[in-house]
């Protein structure tokens, strides 16, 4: 064991091997320690041996029972040690959860404005939303809804702390955490002269010929490369515009399938070529670097990154 000491910053794995090696030596071995720590003797072993490698110190003489382990020098210093660190970060702990707990002041959290239809099989806020209320009951909550298209400048104007918006584009001071995709179809209804042709007998030559209402923004590249195969195009600020000119029967157009699905027997809509003419949205946490030195935000952020990273439970 060449080195000696911890070198670089410590990590989480490091803080779990000394809780590991704390448990062990509080316990008097690996045995007594397993049922604290509840993982076998095996892991126990393999955490105690990759903290005795990454601090370059034997930490313990091992044996067979309780009566046979015992720390060396070394071992017992750093158990001291450890012991007054992880103290120490308890109380660190409990000081920044006082602290949160007294925040007061408002948070504004901008939505699309069909966001809880566009959310409901993707991802819940609500639990997020409960999370930090908990944590932070003296802070005033403000949800504001925006079109899409309107929501950025809302983050960029400083209107909204933080928001979750589908990313077409990505604007230049601002960040982007990817939370889920949506997929879109292209859709015509049922007094279209396509709605009745077979699908074998559909292609997209003949698809493109028809008029095409799309939106008016900007739109990220693989949309814009499917808009652009259509030659004749009305434009809606939003997918009620588009619904309504789809419904017509004079136009096709592209809608988000969470979307159509809700509508599709009421206005009678058909899916047109979905292997050809489909495309997937990121939708995302937006929010300006500078929102990171807000306390009350940041905290907000920290409970959703956890909960985007957290592992989806499987369907029952």
């Amino acid at each position: 064991m060449a080195r000696l000491g911890f070198i670089g910053q410590l990590s989480d794995i490091d803080l779990r091997m000394l809780k590991v090696f704390l448990s062990v030596a509080e316990n008097g071995g690996f045995a007594a320690a397993e049922q604290e720590l509840n993982i076998n003797r095996s892991t126990i072993s393999i955490h105690i041996s990759d903290l005795e490698t990454r601090i370059g110190m034997q930490l313990c003489q091992r044996g067979r029972g309780r009566s046979t382990f015992s720390l060396t020098p070394q071992g017992e210093a750093l158990y001291q040690s450890t012991k007054e660190f992880l103290q120490y970060l308890e109380t660190f702990r409990n000081q920044i959860n006082a602290i949160q707990s007294n925040m007061t002041g408002n948070l504004q959290i901008a939505l699309p404005d069909d966001w809880l239809e566009m959310s409901s099989a993707s991802f819940d806020l609500a639990p997020i939303i409960a999370q930090f209320r908990e944590r932070a009951p003296r802070v005033t909550l403000e949800v504001v809804t925006r079109a899409p298209h309107e929501l950025d400048f809302d983050l960029l104007n400083g209107k909204a702390h933080l928001g979750v918006n589908t990313v077409h584009i990505k604007r230049p001071g601002l960040v982007y955490t990817p939370i889920f995709k949506h997929q879109s179809h292209l859709y015509c209804s049922l007094n279209h002269p396509l709605f009745k042709i077979p699908s074998e007998q559909l292609d997209a030559e003949t698809i493109v010929e028809y008029d095409l209402v799309a939106s008016g923004h900007k739109v990220q590249a693989e949309t814009n490369s499917l808009i652009s195969l259509f030659q004749n195009r009305a434009n809606a600020d939003h997918m009620e515009g588009c619904l309504l000119l789809i419904s017509s029967g004079k136009y096709i157009g592209f809608l988000p399938d969470y979307y159509a699905h809700s509508r599709a027997d009421k206005y009678h809509l058909r899916q047109l070529l979905p292997t050809s003419f489909s495309y997937h949205a990121e939708n995302a946490l937006i929010y300006k670097k500078s929102t990171l030195n807000n306390t009350v935000a940041n905290l907000f952020i920290q409970y959703l990154n956890e909960a985007i990273h957290r592992p989806i439970d499987p369907p029952k």
